[in-house]
This record gives C-alpha cells, sequence and structure tokens, in this order.
C-alpha cells in the first residue's frame, strides 16, 4: 500500500500539479481582509498547508504559521492568533487525499470563498472552511 501512494504522489507531481504563481491569487491575508466581499466567488489562494485530515485543513501566511499549529502548545496566545488568521478548508475526503501530499508546502488552492463563519455574531465549530477547495497545486 506504501509503494502504491508513493508512486501516486509521483505520477502527480510529474503530471502537471506544480504551478508557478500566478499574479491573480490572493494570499491568505487578503481572503481574510476581503472575505465577506468574495463571498460564494471562486478565488486563487496561495499559502502554506498545514496537515488536513480528520477535522483539520488550514492554509496559512507561513511555513512557521503551519509548523506552529501543528506542534505549538494548543490554546496558547501564539496558537489562537494563528488560528485567527489562517484559513480553514472546507471537508472534502477527496481534496484531504491529495492535499496529504502537500503537507508544509507553498500551494494554491483553488475554490468558492464561505464567509458563513466570519459574519458578526456566528461562531463555527469543527472543520466549516472558509474556502470550499476544488483543486490544489503545489508551487514551485
Amino acid at each position: 500500500m506504501g509503494l502504491k501512494l508513493l508512486i501516486f504522489a509521483l505520477a502527480i507531481f510529474l503530471g502537471g500539479c506544480t504551478f508557478s504563481p500566478s499574479e491573480d491569487a490572493l494570499s491568505v491575508k487578503e481572503v481574510n481582509e476581503k472575505i465577506q466581499s468574495l463571498d460564494g466567488k471562486s478565488v486563487a489562494v496561495i499559502g502554506w498547508l498545514g496537515e488536513c485530515g480528520g477535522n483539520d485543513c488550514g492554509l496559512y501566511e507561513s511555513l512557521d504559521d503551519a509548523k506552529l499549529v501543528a506542534e505549538g502548545a494548543h490554546q496558547s496566545e501564539e496558537w489562537q492568533a494563528v488560528m485567527e488568521r489562517r484559513l480553514s478548508i472546507g471537508l472534502d475526503e477527496g481534496f484531504d487525499f491529495m492535499a496529504q501530499f502537500f503537507d508544509y508546502e507553498q500551494v494554491i488552492i483553488f475554490g468558492q470563498v464561505n464567509a458563513d463563519c466570519s459574519r458578526e455574531g456566528m461562531s463555527c465549530f469543527d472543520r466549516v472552511g472558509d474556502v470550499q477547495p476544488s483543486s490544489i497545486k503545489i508551487i514551485l
């Protein structure tokens, strides 16, 4: 099974899943700042992927942020600050399968913005998703 996953990942990597950043790709920070006006729109977002699976998948402003969430002290002030500025990527098992090969890599995620959890008075638990993903590409 492990060899099949390695071969699959290599085929994906060599088969065109690498990408140079597009000038119209938004940063994690830009999406967070404009999330209300982007609600329902398709976007390309550039950032650093954390670990995807189970009930979590985040796109971060920096590699340090992605690693801090994975390795940091949960509920510390620094951890909480990173969690507030990341983008949650919506639940999709197919996406999670693809994303697991890109943990801690800079990627572009294509998807639709969902501002439901950022509306005033609204709080979301678990994995709702600021971006509902349709595809992911690693940045060279």
